[in-house]
């Protein structure tokens, strides 16, 4: 159970950090105006999530589930654990559904804007978009970190 524990906070460590610094990387290259630096900031972006988000979330629902089972959570009643698996599966469809082709047209708009010599109002839109819904992505796991430690139900 120690090794599933240690897993478990590895997946989250791997998941949240991927999410704060990837946004913490995005605006800093944004904000240096340099399309080039721009445009590598949303390749990266890309990348990162492929390979620290998605073993961070396999890890976490793999090791939580196992844990919650072999502690007696039921995940047919609402508990703790049910409400963070639902919380879990919006921020996933907000990742795939909006985030992951909203990056994928970062990359692809700040390519553009390499080419053309001056950042797109295409590349803006997406950014803002961005933004808005990684911030709910965001807060939603801070939600399930308090789940997680305060077993409140």
């Amino acid at each position: 159970m120690k090794w599933m524990l240690f897993l478990h906070v590895l997946g989250a460590i791997l998941f949240f950090g991927n999410i704060l610094v990837t946004a913490f990387w995005k605006v800093m290259a944004d904000a240096t105006r340099n399309l080039e630096i721009i445009h590598a900031g949303a390749r990266k972006v890309l990348a990162a999530d492929y390979v620290f988000t998605i073993p961070g979330l396999v890890l976490l629902i793999i090791t939580g589930n196992y844990m919650a089972h072999r502690m007696g959570y039921a995940m047919n009643e609402v508990n703790w654990v049910s409400v963070s698996n639902g919380l879990f599966a919006l921020t996933g469809v907000i990742w795939l559904a909006v985030l992951i082709p909203l990056q994928v047209r970062m990359v692809r708009y700040s390519k553009q804007s390499v080419e053309q010599g001056e950042i797109t109002g295409a590349y803006q839109a997406a950014s803002r978009y961005w933004m808005i819904f990684g911030s709910l992505a965001t807060l939603i796991p801070l939600v399930i970190l308090y789940l997680m430690t305060a077993k409140p139900f």
